[in-house]
């Protein structure tokens, strides 16, 4: 009877979710979801920019990255990066790092993403782009480049 009660409480256990050492699936689920946000902060982002909405990703920046430029700077500034480049035909995430210091800003978390990418006017390109976890949680741009 015991051996029983035994038995059934631990598959009461297992199905309501206090299975033996529960904390690392979690753990990974959070990293996922971190990851997910990160991408798709990016990805919504480097949209703007694929659209000559320049002023938009302006504005979609972080807080700290419009502080160091004004709207006018950023926009001409992404113009000459972007601007010759034409239309983008592939984009694929290559490496993800994520970071509390980059130089010359603040500590902070940072996620480095780099994607190997295509343009009608450049057949492989390089485009770093970092972003920082505002206050709020949200990612946000802070930098971007394309090689």
């Amino acid at each position: 009877m015991i051996r029983a009660l035994k038995f059934f409480i631990l598959i009461a256990m297992f199905l309501t979710g206090f299975a033996i050492d529960p904390l690392p699936a979690r753990a990974d689920e959070s990293a996922a979801i971190k990851e997910d946000r990160q991408n798709q902060a990016a990805q919504d982002w480097l949209d703007l920019i694929d659209q000559g909405q320049y002023k938009g990703s302006w504005d979609a920046a972080s807080a700290e990255a419009k502080g160091r430029v004004t709207s006018e700077e950023w926009e001409s500034s992404v113009a000459a990066v972007r601007g010759g480049l034409g239309e983008r035909l592939t984009r694929g995430l290559e490496t993800r790092q994520e970071v509390t210091t980059i130089e010359d800003w603040p500590e902070g978390k940072y996620a480095v993403l780099t994607f190997f990418s295509s343009f009608t006017n450049k057949q492989q390109a390089l485009e770093t782009l970092t972003l920082k976890q505002d206050p709020d949680g949200n990612w946000r741009v802070v930098s971007y480049s394309i090689k």
